[in-house]
């Protein structure tokens, strides 16, 4: 299976994007199900995730993508992943400006979101960085800069793989609007430079462990309001347009379109993911 998956990359992409897309029908499908109870909402995603996580879990272990790591380089990769932080922030920091008496702790649902989040940090990762990544880099491993086209092939593949939300929302509406439709090609974007970060941190470390974790707070990050406002709550906030970054930089008189500071976050991603490749291709070069 793995010879015919290198042999056969295209065929093992148009997989990923298949999978994704059912993924995301059958865990809305469910989710829609017990869209009043927020506990089981986002445990229906964990469990699906999970699930799904086995099966490029089982391929790392089968195609010998585990293990190859150590433990000062795993707790290196932590470190570095730490910069992620700057990419929760502008989900994290609106909230501080809202006044506590609006938030009403659900902690079960808190767990459950947390769950969730992990759950899509190592169902991503494993199949992303886990498996495609090593796989791409083993078909190209005799031509120069394999580790940068590698990480820049998955990281399209891992950005345009989330288009699946529009691809879901037009099968069940009819029709996809173009505000939808442009907001989704933007997620696209700063998919490919978070995929182009995790890659470096991935390839640096030779371990998916740091990036499941920090994969999973980001997640966590534009997730937990819903464990820590009552639903009602969050749409009076998204009619006065609190909870973004541009509430914060109105309230500061701060004259900058929201979306320049996300780009200015993923340029940043983008630039130290390249440097840990590259960092990592001199000394393989210098070996040889």
């Amino acid at each position: 299976m793995k010879k015919f998956c290198k042999q056969h990359i295209g065929i093992f992409v148009v997989g990923l994007f298949v999978c994704a897309l059912i993924s995301n029908l059958i865990t809305g499908f469910l989710q829609n199900m017990f869209a009043g109870n927020i506990v089981q909402y986002y445990w229906i995603e964990a469990v699906c995730k999970y699930v799904i996580a086995a099966l490029p879990l089982t391929l790392m272990v089968k195609w010998g993508y585990i293990g190859k790591s150590n433990a000062r380089k795993i707790g290196l990769g932590f470190l570095i992943g730490a910069v992620l932080i700057l990419f929760c922030l502008p989900n994290i920091i609106p909230f501080m400006f809202i006044d506590s008496m609006y938030m009403i702790v659900n902690w079960k649902a808190v767990f459950a979101i947390i769950m969730a989040c992990l759950a899509i940090g190592l169902m991503e990762e494993t199949g992303i960085r886990g498996v495609f990544l090593p796989l791409l880099y083993e078909k190209w491993s005799e031509k120069k800069h394999a580790y940068t086209k590698a990480a820049i092939v998955t990281s399209l593949v891992f950005g345009c793989i989330h288009l699946n939300w529009s691809v879901r929302y037009l099968l069940v509406n009819g029709v996809l609007p173009l505000d939808q439709l442009l907001g989704n090609l933007y997620q696209v974007y700063y998919t490919f430079c978070f995929g182009i970060f995790t890659a470096g941190v991935t390839i640096y470390t030779r371990s998916i462990l740091p990036m499941v974790f920090w994969h999973g707070m980001c997640d966590l990050a534009a997730r937990f309001p819903n464990g820590l406002y009552p639903q009602s709550t969050l749409e009076y906030f998204v009619q006065k347009n609190w909870g973004t970054l541009q509430f914060v930089l109105d309230k500061f008189g701060i004259v900058v379109p929201e979306v320049v500071f996300h780009a200015m976050i993923d340029l940043i991603l983008l630039i130290v993911g390249f440097l840990l490749i590259r960092k990592v291709e001199k000394a393989t070069e210098s070996k040889i």
